[in-house]
């Protein structure tokens, strides 16, 4: 393996499910902390195929090593020919991916554990290719699979490597990754028993605090392991791109996913068009991927001048439209155990946030309590006069901004630079 550095730095090789160029919400965690942490050592990622056609590269100061599996060929084919295909021959496609879906829905339902075999032989076979030049390993989660692969890898090539896996999205106990509530009961056991194997071989376990309840519960045993840290998500949002946005109106921005299971936008849509009633300045702008567009267009059409679907955009694109709205649209997960990193890009830029819950759990609420520019509002139908009412203030204040030093000082330990020294102690 060819070192990017000295020959006596340290060797860390990250696993992750999405990375450049298409980031997944924890791949721009991962990214961060690559920025912090190249200086001193010499970064290897591991990340799954987003195009097949993709070979390994150098991306500022870290190797990239690409993947691919089976179905994830499969799904990047599909949708590689869906981009220049039309017709009978788009909607076979269509079929096509929905079908893929489908046996992925049946292979969670009918396997005893919700992992891949395929992924792990995968993620081990590119971590021998690396000729046994590796010290520490941090395999993040999800997917579960790059932390039994890193296990693995330990255990059959060098007992001497560091195994510290990163736990962001829950595994045993993710209601969306088992499909199915019955389904997620009923493997619980078997998932434990794979976490159990994790925090035995590991030599520490860096945790979000999503999985901290569950850590404590299930496994206090292991606590000398545990380093809870936050989502390495707060920093300067800077773009190449640029977006200006007309100054007469009151311009709202959603960037990100939106799913009709975990975060609908209905309920939003339906306080909004309410207000825009009453202020026509308002408009909406959504920057969104998911499976709600739909939804979002039907709004459109009734109020062409205020609501506009900008659909999936690059990434610079999206930042540029985060950085210069007057305020920002957070919608909570229906499922609290997954924590939308998306609002430490939103608490960065000081602008007002508006956010929509379902559950007073939700992590986003005690994380803005802090935030003094914000206001949260339940999607409960008996509150939308008082939610109405809330919303028109924050807009009377749509000018205010915090600034960014105060912003760190706040949620100084979600800064990246902070993580990746928690990092650093480790060695």
């Amino acid at each position: 393996m060819k070192q990017l550095k000295g020959d006596l730095m340290k060797n860390i090789v990250f696993i992750v499910d999405g990375y450049y160029p298409n980031f997944s919400a924890v791949g721009v965690c991962i990214y961060n902390l690559v920025q912090e942490l190249s200086e001193k050592f010499n970064i290897t990622i591991i990340t799954k195929k987003s195009e097949n056609s993709q070979k390994n590269i150098y991306y500022e100061n870290s190797r990239i090593r690409y993947i691919n599996t089976t179905d994830n060929y499969s799904r990047n084919k599909i949708s590689e020919r869906l981009k220049t295909s039309q017709g009978v021959r788009r909607r076979f496609l269509q079929m096509e991916k929905i079908s893929l879906r489908a046996y992925g829905y049946m292979g969670a339902l009918i396997k005893k554990s919700n992992v891949k075999q395929k992924d792990i032989e995968a993620y081990l076979h590119e971590l021998e290719k690396l000729n046994g030049e590796i010290d520490t390993i941090i395999p993040t989660c999800l997917p579960f699979e790059s932390v039994l692969a890193a296990l693995e890898y330990k255990k059959k090539y060098n007992n001497k490597v560091k195994v510290v896996p990163f736990l962001f999205d829950k595994f045993s106990q993710n209601k969306t990754l088992h499909r199915t509530e019955n389904n997620r009961k009923k493997k619980f056991k078997n998932h434990l028993l794979l976490e159990k194997r994790m925090l035995e071989e590991c030599n520490k376990v860096l945790f979000v605090d999503s999985w901290n309840k569950h850590l404590e519960t299930y496994f206090p045993q292991f606590d000398t392991k545990f380093f809870q840290v936050e989502h390495p998500l707060l920093k300067r949002i800077t773009t190449m791109e640029s977006k200006i946005f007309d100054p007469n109106r009151i311009n709202i921005v959603y960037t990100g996913s939106l799913y009709k299971k975990l975060r609908s936008p209905l309920t939003a849509l339906k306080l909004f068009t309410r207000i825009i009633e009453k202020d026509k300045r308002i408009l909406l702008h959504f920057y969104i991927n998911g499976d709600c567009s739909s939804i979002v267009n039907s709004y459109c059409e009734l109020y062409p001048e205020n609501i506009i679907n900008h659909g999936s955009v690059p990434t610079g694109f999206a930042k540029a439209a985060i950085i210069n709205a007057d305020i920002l649209l957070s919608i909570g997960n229906s499922d609290i155990s997954q924590l939308p990193s998306k609002i430490f890009e939103y608490v960065s830029t000081g602008n007002p946030i508006v956010h929509f819950y379902s559950n007073l759990e939700d992590p986003v609420i005690s994380i803005l309590k802090q935030y003094n520019n914000s206001c949260c509002v339940s999607n409960a139908e008996n509150l939308i006069e008082k939610n109405e009412l809330n919303i028109l203030e924050l807009i009377k204040s749509s000018n205010n901004r915090i600034e960014f030093e105060e912003v760190e000082n706040i949620y100084y330990k979600a800064t990246p630079k902070y993580i990746a020294n928690k990092i650093i102690e480790l060695f």
